[in-house]
Formats: structure tokens, C-alpha cells, sequence
């Protein structure tokens, strides 16, 4: 049965605009890198990731900002073109809180559609729906609970075949990838990819070659909802929340960017120590439950773990470790396109 259901969230982008920057030189980079830095003071926030030159940077603009940002970007000598890519994101954020959703009473594997949003719950019932119509093949398992005590489910996918070698030769125990979706709340179609994924190697094992061989090569951890508070916010109250929602040293100000919360080279490069900030990288690493409680998850199985994909939205970027670092990893080959996609 299908209900509609209308978001009435209390966070309001009406009349925001999409702004697209066109870089063609390093001035321009270095100018719009060091703005970055104090952008959420405008309520700017920069939604490409990466500057580069010639690559399309957009960022959100509220109409207080408009002549703000239109004057800084024509500034210093150094001018900058933009267009207005979007009108207004609010009416497209206000148009996607009425949609159609599956009821929660359903219990039927297919009422649960692939091609559109899901709740928390939602998710988790389909993992639970996951479990039992393939019981041979699905475990469910909670890495722990978030800071506002809500489940972070997952669940791992492994057929009973032993794998091998590439001569052949049989492995005495199979290697592992972990795969997760939404660290970033308000990236729905890095979770909904994810559970896409998952579904696709269940219900085509057996029955496509390729698949069936992936299945029986790995085990698959799946954790589509990584930032599950955050996920639960951007449904409710703000659909462009990004963090988690701990309370930080201002009171005004909630929630660390929990991809900025790794322990490793914390706090470094692309990253904020101002709690008010979208980049904010907390008080210390690991300083948020969630990603200290899925560190731990894969740090016991770090045997077994050789693989780990953190799914994200927006920029149309394949990234491989490490961020910290701009020089190319030893085995970059195995990550160019061609590669990768075989």
C-alpha cells in the first residue's frame, strides 16, 4: 500500500539558489579555498568537495547572501563567473517530501521499491526482511548504538562456497569488504546504493556468473545507514543536515562531520575546528560513538577486513586513499576506470 507523506520540515531553504563557480586559474582556487573556510558564517555551504580547475564548484546560496557573495566573487582583482544553476532549492526540497513511501504494516519482500527513499525504519526492516528470505545467506549484526540510542544495523552477506586463489588453489578462510552508505546524512542516494547493491547480490546469486563468483570470492559487510541520528534528522526537521547530532562546546551549533572524525591524520587537511562548521572535525578523533563503534567493528575483524568503500553523493568522484595526501597511491592502476569496472 502506498501513503503520501509531506516532510513539514522546520528548516527552510526557500529561495536558496544553486550557485556554479567556473575556476580557470590558481588565484581563483586559493581564493575560494580560503573563503571556505568561514563560508557557513554566510550560510554558504560549498556542496563539491574538491577545487580544481575548469571542474564545476557549486554551492548553496541563501538569498540574504546573494549580493554578498555575488560582490566577493567579482573582488580582490580576482573575478570570478558564476551562474545561478538552481532557482530555488527549497521548492525542489519541499517537492521531494511528497512522494510515496511503502507502509510500515507491509511485510512483502517486493513492496519495498528500489527507486525511491526510505526511512530508518524502513531500512531496517528491509534488513530484517533481507535476513529471513535469505537466511543461508544474510546476518544481521549492530556495530552499537548512535548518541541518540538508535540501532546502527547492518548486515553480512556470505555463501557457504569456499573461495580460491587465482591458480586455483582453495583459501582456508574468505576475505572480507565493508561497504557503507549516508556517514553523510543528507547523501540519501549513497545509502539507497548501497541497499541496491546488496539486494542485487542476493537475488542474482545463482543465477548470474559474475555474481555468484563475487559472492563466493568475499563476504560482504553492508552498513547502509552509517550516520543513523543524522539520517533520521534530514527526514524530519533539516533535509540538508549533514553531521551527526552530539552536542558541541557552542551550544548553538550541533553535530561533527563524522568523516572528519578518523583517527588518522586528524583534523588535518579539509577540515574545520569550529563546531559551527559543516567540516567540523570534533573535540578529538573518534570523539563520535558512531565512527568509534564502526572503527572498532572492523579493527576486530582487521584479519579479515581487506576492503573498505564509503559511499558518498555528489562530484562524480572515485577517491582512494588517502585524502590526508595528494601523491598517487602505489597500486593506482588497479583504481583507474577500466579497472575498476571489470
Amino acid at each position: 500500500m502506498s501513503v503520501f507523506v509531506n516532510g513539514d520540515y522546520s528548516k527552510s531553504y526557500a529561495k536558496h539558489q544553486l550557485w556554479r563557480l567556473r575556476l580557470t586559474n590558481n588565484a581563483q582556487i586559493a581564493k575560494i579555498a580560503a573563503f571556505k573556510h568561514i563560508a557557513y558564517l554566510y550560510d554558504i555551504d560549498f556542496w563539491s568537495e574538491h577545487l580544481n580547475i575548469y571542474a564545476p564548484i557549486d554551492a548553496r546560496v541563501p538569498p540574504e547572501a546573494f549580493n554578498y557573495f555575488a560582490d566577493f566573487l567579482a573582488s580582490d582583482g580576482v573575478k570570478i563567473e558564476y551562474v545561478i544553476h538552481m532557482n530555488d532549492i527549497g521548492e525542489i526540497v519541499e517537492r521531494q517530501s511528497i512522494m510515496p513511501k511503502i507502509s510500515r504494516s507491509s511485510s512483502k519482500l517486493n513492496d519495498f521499491a528500489y527507486d525511491t527513499y526510505h526511512t530508518l525504519e524502513e531500512i531496517h526492516s528491509w534488513i530484517d526482511q533481507m535476513t529471513s528470505t535469505y537466511p543461508d545467506m544474510v546476518t544481521p549484526f549492530t556495530v552499537g548504538k548512535s548518541y541518540e540510542n538508535r540501532d546502527v544495523r547492518g548486515f553480512k552477506i556470505s555463501s557457504s562456497k569456499t573461495a580460491a586463489k587465482h591458480d586455483g588453489t582453495k583459501v582456508a578462510a574468505k576475505k572480507a569488504v565493508w561497504w557503507d552508505g549516508c556517514i553523510h546524512s543528507r547523501e540519501w542516494i549513497s545509502s539507497a546504493t548501497v541497499i541496491y547493491i546488496a539486494y542485487s547480490l542476493l537475488s542474482k546469486y545463482g543465477h548470474d556468473s559474475d555474481i555468484t563468483h563475487l559472492v563466493d570470492q568475499f563476504d560482504y559487510y553492508i552498513l547502509p545507514v552509517f550516520n543513523v541520528d543524522g539520517y533520521a534528522y534530514t527526514w524530519t526537521t533539516d533535509r540538508l543536515w549533514r553531521k551527526t547530532r552530539s552536542p558541541t562546546s557552542n551550544a548553538s551549533c550541533y553535530g561533527v562531520d563524522p568523516n572528519r572524525n578518523w583517527d588518522y591524520h586528524w583534523c588535518e587537511n579539509g577540515a574545520s575546528q569550529d563546531p559551527c562548521s559543516d567540516s567540523f572535525c570534533g573535540d578529538k578523533a573518534f570523539s563520535e560513538i558512531e565512527v568509534a563503534q564502526v572503527a572498532k567493528f572492523i579493527m576486530d575483524r582487521q584479519d579479515t577486513i581487506v576492503h573498505y568503500i564509503n559511499f558518498h553523493a555528489f562530484s562524480q568522484l572515485w577517491m582512494s586513499a588517502w585524502g590526508k595526501f595528494q601523491r598517487r597511491p602505489a597500486d593506482k592502476a588497479v583504481w583507474q576506470p577500466p579497472t575498476v569496472l571489470t
